[in-house]
Order: structure tokens, then C-alpha cells, then sequence
């Protein structure tokens, strides 16, 4: 997919959402962040897998002609995506008058990020093959992250609503590990750089009790701001490119407003509705 055609997919992806949250009319129950029973602010925090897609791997030939004599040296690339993990833990903030985001929220993160690639080495004497090597090349990274993200938030039932929107992601990663044999026929592109992406989420929340919201979500980045690599947003790992989808299980605890007291001790019974003193004579 070029440049241009992953833009307009990209942007294009934007404005259905934001299209169905605006037309989709709902329902008109006050479901968070609307309802407000609840305190503006609150804990959140998420649990999840994260799976790195790989990209199609880099393909090379070296040839050379000496007379009769033909030599060929092919090297390839072929990425396996893994399945990680990955958590986070922060606080969220609703707006009083949403302007169009209802919410965002501040995050730390965790990520362990996986990945599996082939390095295949052949040489040809014409046309016979004269040697072939191949690598298994694992690797994997742990990373610490701040994030901050802006939600758009419409309800679908008195217990469920909808959600999306874009994330500024930093991700730090502070243990590598891996197996690197540089071939030179390849562009070898290392290990996992420190980043800032632009990331998107998506997903479906519900009331599971009174002051418990569950949200399965699913986030991608869509743009990398550092490293710059024009419109790319894949992890570039050695000799191959991924893409990272993680999938999370999203956890909100409301806080009642101050205002919300508990009922005054009554040992009466006395209505407070009905109730009249006695008039003194």
C-alpha cells in the first residue's frame, strides 16, 4: 500500500467513526461519562495481549557475469508475528461540557513486545545452488510508556456504549534481547528505537455493577512521529517490518459525587415529607 493510498485508508477509517458517533442517535439514558451521579475523575487501568503483524520481508539478488560463468547471491527476510502482553494503570478525567471528546485519560504502560523472523543467505553458480544458510533471528522487548488519550463516548443501551479515539503514545524500551547476524545484502534497520506514535482505540464498554465500567478495546498506531519514516507506523526490527495490535480489557471505577450522603439515622420511621411538629399552646 503507498503513501497515499494508506492515507486515505487511514483518515478515511477516522471519519466513519466519527460519523457513526454522530449519527448514531442511541439512546438518551445517561450512561458514563454523562451521568452525573459520578465524580469527574477516577482510576483506570488495563490488561491485554498485544500481537505483532508481520509486514511481507525484504527480497535481494547480486548477480555478476564473468564470461559463461553466472553468479547469483539471493537474501530474503520472512516476519512471524508473536503474541505479547502488556498493562497500564492511570486516571481519567470527564469533561463538564464535552466539545466533542468526553473524556481523556493519562496512562503508565508496560509492553513485552515479540517477534519471529527467517534470514535466508543462497548463492547460485549458474543457476546451481551452491550453499544456502538460513538464521532464526527471536526477538523481544520490554518497554515503559506514558500515554495520553481523548475518548468520544456514545451510549447503545442503559448498560453499554461505544468509544474511540486518538492517543499520543511515548514507549521507552529499557530491556532487548535478540539475535542479530547483519547480512549484507539486506537493509538491517536494528533493534526497537525509543518512540512517539500516534496511536487510535476503539472499543465497547458496559456496566458491569453499579460503580464498574468493562471495556474491551483494541489500539493501533497510525503515525510515527519519532523516529520520522514518513507515513510508516510499523516496528522496524532488524530486517523486517510489524505491526502491533494490542487488545485489552479496560477497567474504570466511578467515584460518587461528595454530595452523595447516606441515609440519616431515623429510628422513628418519621417522613420527612409528611412529617408536621407540634404546634406548642
Amino acid at each position: 500500500m503507498n503513501i497515499i493510498n494508506k492515507t486515505a485508508f487511514i483518515l478515511s477509517t477516522i471519519v466513519s467513526l466519527n460519523g457513526f458517533s454522530q449519527g448514531w442517535k442511541g439512546y438518551e439514558w445517561d450512561v458514563f461519562p454523562v451521568d452525573r451521579r459520578w465524580r469527574q475523575g477516577g482510576l483506570t487501568g488495563s490488561l491485554g495481549i498485544n500481537y505483532t503483524l508481520g509486514y511481507p520481508g525484504q527480497q535481494q539478488k547480486q548477480t555478476a557475469q564473468l564470461g559463461s560463468f553466472q553468479f547469483e547471491n539471493d537474501y530474503q527476510s520472512v516476519a512471524k508475528g508473536k503474541i505479547g502482553l502488556n498493562a497500564e494503570l492511570g486516571w481519567f478525567h470527564s469533561f463538564k461540557k464535552p466539545f466533542y471528546f468526553h473524556f481523556f485519560d493519562v496512562m503508565l504502560s508496560w509492553k513485552w513486545f515479540r517477534t519471529q523472523q527467517t534470514a535466508q543467505y543462497s548463492q547460485y553458480f549458474n543457476n546451481n545452488l551452491l550453499d544456502q544458510q538460513s538464521f532464526e533471528l527471536p526477538w523481544n522487548a520490554h518497554t515503559l510508556g506514558l500515554s495520553l488519550n481523548l475518548m468520544n463516548q456514545y451510549p447503545l443501551s442503559p448498560k453499554s456504549f461505544f468509544l474511540h479515539g486518538p492517543g499520543l503514545n511515548f514507549d521507552y524500551p529499557f530491556i532487548t534481547s535478540g539475535v542479530s547476524k547483519p547480512l549484507t545484502g539486506l537493509e538491517y534497520y536494528g533493534d526497537m528505537p525509543v518512540q512517539i506514535q500516534l496511536h487510535y482505540k476503539v472499543g465497547l464498554g458496559f456496566v458491569i455493577k453499579d460503580r464498574w465500567l468493562l471495556i474491551p478495546m483494541l489500539e493501533s498506531p497510525i503515525f510515527q512521529i519519532i523516529p520520522f519514516t514518513h507515513i510508516q507506523s510499523t516496528l522496524n526490527i532488524m530486517y523486517c517490518r510489524y505491526r502491533p495490535f494490542l487488545l485489552q480489557i479496560k477497567i474504570m471505577r466511578l467515584r460518587k459525587q461528595k454530595n452523595d450522603c447516606p441515609p440519616v439515622f431515623n429510628p422513628g420511621g418519621i417522613d420527612p415529607k409528611t412529617y408536621q411538629p407540634e404546634k406548642k399552646e
